[in-house]
């Protein structure tokens, strides 16, 4: 985010701040570019930081709660944030529900974009959940939407348990797709993406030609915390988050030669498996974390060939 960007982001938490209990009516867009007037009641801030700013607005026709996510766009910069929300539709994605524009000039504009409200995060599930049956699950219900994101060759870049609600119902939504991009074959991406403690290795190791499955490594380092209670690999730094990983996910010679990595034959990682056992991750769901967590991507399981399993069979969403 550049400096005037994070200037305008101070700018709208003030505006915010200011109007709470006021109303603002205005011309809205639904995702298939319907325009309507809508008018919002701003209630709350839920969140703020370089992404942004989100709201707790209610709908003043139907009274209904929604989250309101509030960015800058710099004009000289490609905003692909809502160009990516309006493609998707996925009861396991935080789906758009409309958006519309403010305090537009020439040098940029802010981007106001309108999602189901839901108050809890599986960073505060984590805390609290030890059932394996919900847990499988809300695994499946991840997966599920992490599968139909990738069939459209779009990466999250950011998996994380604050980037994932559940709503009152037990329903999973990923949300934030402020760092998705759809990846195409040959294309170069940056690979300083993703929260450190969830980067995938082939990140850490600045492989630019990355594909999806770091968001299954993401997703296996997320649902570990279930029973690890905090972040699976702990690194301060990209060195050192990779030297955790190292410490527990067996990489072959011809792994490592081919990501390009210095290999030590006499240092003998625990293994994933093993670990898992270790930290008593429950034996159902053993296999499909350690088919997560492979250090190579070209071995490591498609969110596709996860979700599929015979562990997930009986857990479908209505």
């Amino acid at each position: 985010m550049t400096h005037k960007a994070r200037v305008k982001q101070m700018e709208a938490e003030d505006f915010f701040k200011s109007n709470y209990n006021s109303s603002i009516r205005t011309i809205v867009y639904t995702k298939k570019g319907v325009r309507k007037i809508s008018t919002y009641k701003f209630v709350e801030t839920v969140g703020s930081g370089t992404f942004g700013i989100v709201m707790r607005v209610k709908k003043m026709n139907s009274y209904e709660n929604l989250a309101l996510k509030r960015v800058y766009i710099d004009s000289r910069y490609y905003q692909r944030e809502l160009e990516i929300l309006k493609k998707i539709n996925h009861k396991n994605l935080l789906n758009l529900i409309e958006y519309f524009y403010s305090n537009v000039n020439k040098e940029g504009r802010f981007l106001n974009m309108l999602f189901q409200y839901s108050q809890n995060t599986l960073y505060d599930l984590i805390k609290v959940e030890d059932e394996t049956e919900k847990i499988i699950f809300l695994y499946k219900q991840a997966l599920d939407g992490l599968e139909y994101l990738h069939s459209l060759n779009i990466c999250h870049r950011d998996i994380k348990p604050l980037n994932i609600l559940v709503d009152s119902d037990g329903i999973l939504k990923i949300c934030d797709f402020g760092s998705a991009k759809v990846l195409e074959n040959g294309t170069k991406n940056i690979t300083y993406i993703c929260s450190r403690h969830y980067r995938a290795p082939e990140n850490l190791l600045g492989i630019s030609s990355y594909d999806c499955k770091i968001d299954v490594w993401a997703m296996g380092c997320v649902f570990c915390e279930f029973y690890t209670r905090c972040p699976l690999f702990k690194g301060e730094n990209n060195t050192d988050q990779l030297s955790k990983i190292t410490e527990v996910v067996y990489i072959s010679y011809s792994d490592a030669l081919e990501m390009n990595l210095t290999y030590d034959e006499t240092f003998t990682p625990i293994g994933i498996k093993n670990y898992l056992r270790k930290i008593s991750v429950d034996t159902k769901l053993v296999d499909v974390i350690e088919m997560s967590l492979v250090f190579n991507p070209n071995k490591r399981a498609s969110s596709t060939y996860l979700a599929q399993l015979p562990i997930f069979k009986n857990y479908k969403t209505k």
